[in-house]
């Protein structure tokens, strides 16, 4: 049975994803024109213009109207083998992380969803925190966690911009995060996110939903993460 040839735009992608992978061309490195691909390939600029948008779909490049397309920096990788915090995650890899508190206040109604998997009761109070999670100075993630009060009595914004929330539990407040209830979904970036990410609406996220627990299984933590989805990577070792 003859083999069925991948399509020229696909060959033509294949290329030059092996140049970025041998180093040939690094991160933010501009690639060649449409036009050039074109010359060099000896097809049409359409097939040209197709080569490229699989390499963005792949994540490999990204584009900037009106000047260009650039290698993609690698993905930023985050394990889901151990409770561990975003500041911690990033040394680990040898990434700057610091943070930028968005907005933080205390609340009563803190929503369906954060009341139920905190166990809170009617009227009890939590902390509601948005934060911009940066590596190396490039946004990464959109934080929005809740904390009940009860577990916290008190959270400051100046602690919060550059330490973790675990770091702040175990120092002042003796809690070890021990456990979390975790799930992910694809996701696509609001206008409002979008713009603190640096990217455009309607791109690609990964949501994080997680509740944490200490070491006696009571709630401490409700959160939902929005990470870059062409930015982040997540690591899981099963074992049988």
């Amino acid at each position: 049975m003859a083999s069925v040839q991948a399509p020229r735009y696909r060959e033509v992608a294949d290329a030059l994803q092996r140049q970025i992978a041998a180093g040939e061309l690094g991160p933010h490195d501009r690639l060649e024109s449409e036009r050039d691909i074109a010359d060099r390939f000896g097809l049409s600029r359409m097939t040209a213009r197709q080569a490229l948008e699989l390499l963005a779909r792949r994540g490999l490049v990204y584009r900037r109207p009106g000047s260009g397309t650039y290698v993609s920096p690698p993905r930023v990788v985050h394990s889901l083998e151990r409770l561990a915090g975003f500041s911690e995650q990033m040394r680990l890899q040898g990434i700057h992380p610091r943070g930028r508190v968005l907005e933080m206040r205390t609340t009563s109604e803190p929503g369906a969803a954060a009341r139920r998997a905190l166990g809170l009761g009617t009227g009890d109070a939590a902390w509601m925190v948005r934060r911009l999670r940066y590596g190396d100075d490039e946004p990464l993630l959109l934080e929005t966690f809740w904390v009940p009060r009860q577990v916290c009595p008190k959270l400051d914004p100046d602690e919060l911009a550059d330490r973790s929330l675990y770091t702040v539990m175990r120092g002042r407040y003796g809690i070890e995060p021990a456990s979390a209830e975790t799930s992910l979904e694809p996701a696509a970036l609001n206008p409002a996110d979008a713009r603190h990410l640096t990217t455009r609406p309607g791109s690609p996220a990964i949501l994080v939903v997680r509740t944490t627990r200490d070491a006696t299984g009571r709630p401490i933590e409700f959160a939902r993460d929005l990470y870059r989805g062409d930015r982040a990577r997540f690591d899981l070792t099963l074992r049988a």
